[in-house]
Parts: C-alpha cells; structure tokens; sequence
C-alpha cells in the first residue's frame, strides 16, 4: 500500500513538472470579419469612446464621432502627467471632422470584428483605467467594456483583451483627435 501511493505522488511529480511549450491562452478576439464595406452611414450612427480615471497620470474624458462628421468631447477629470495639466484641458469641446473619416473608422471597426467581441473584458488589476467603446448604427447598439488589462506586458492573465478592440480604442482617438483637447495622444 505504501508502495502505491510512493507511485502515484511521484507520477503526480512528474506530470506537475513537465514543462508545456504553450503557456500563453490562445487570443480571444474573433476572426477578422467578412462583413464587406459599408459606402454610407445611417443618420443615426454614433461612436463613442470613454477613457476612465485610473491611478496614474491619465486623462478621462468621453468622446462621440457622428455620421456628419461631428466630434463631441466631455472631460471627465483624471490627472495628468503634469501639475496644473489639468487646467489646460477644457470641461467641453466640439469639433468636425470630413464624414468620410467617421465611414472609414466604421468599416474598421467592422472589419475588426467588433461586432462579434465579448461584451466585456475584465481584470482584477485595480489601477488600470476602464474603456468603454459604444458604437450605434442602424438601431442597434452594442457596448464593450475593456477593464484596461492585461497588456502586452502581462500577457499571462486571462482573459486577455483582443489587440483588435484596442486598436479600435486607438482609431476612435486618432480619427476624433483627442490630442486637440488632452494636449497628447491617451497613454493605455
């Protein structure tokens, strides 16, 4: 009897010690979609993302691009990298953009497959900021949240957030130029 269970704690040992060559869970993000490009956009189509406090230096704001072209910002406090940054960034803003910038940033949207994304990627990180990217159009809303993490760095922590959704979070900054109020691109 002694003998058996001298076997079985030196197999589990064994099996425990084994090294895996694939230590990294597989990318959750979907597939690039097939959803073939859209030439108009609905009247009711809105983009909308909304970069939150976290611990560090980062901006929070919230910033909506429309079918017409129409850019929306909303501060919504945060600190900044340095004192009195803050001051410089304004409470409000608006500002239009070619319309065709807001169609090119919705067929990237779809082609990244948004649209199939889980609708929320949380962490157990507590000072990573949340992204909350709302995208409207033809009635239909649908909402992702990105709870800021894991990133490159910490690939290790499941479930990883699709690199897709924060390229889309990256465009929507891009396109909106966000720089124009915050006075530098968003740190992630």
């Amino acid at each position: 009897m002694r003998l058996l269970r001298a076997l079985a704690c030196v197999s589990m040992l064994v099996a425990c010690s084994r090294k895996t060559t694939n230590t990294v869970a597989p990318d959750p993000a979907p597939s690039v979609s097939s959803a073939p490009p859209i030439d108009r956009l609905p009247a009711d189509t809105t983009i909308t993302l909304e970069r939150g406090r976290c611990f560090g230096p980062c901006p929070s704001y919230r910033v909506s691009l429309f079918a017409d072209g129409r850019v929306a910002f909303e501060s919504l406090g945060g600190s900044y990298p340095h004192e009195g940054d803050a001051a410089l960034v304004p409470d409000a803003g608006a500002a239009t953009i070619d319309a065709s910038a807001v169609l090119a940033l919705m067929n990237r949207i779809r082609a990244a497959g948004f649209f199939d994304m889980a609708d929320d990627y949380p962490t157990h990180w507590t000072d990573k900021r949340t992204m909350i990217v709302t995208v409207t159009i033809d009635g239909k809303t649908k909402s992702i949240r990105d709870e800021g993490g894991p990133d490159e760095e910490l690939h290790d922590h499941p479930p990883e957030v699709p690199r897709a959704l924060r390229d889309v979070e990256a465009d929507i900054d891009r396109v909106a130029n966000v720089g124009r109020w915050i006075g530098a691109p968003p740190a992630d």
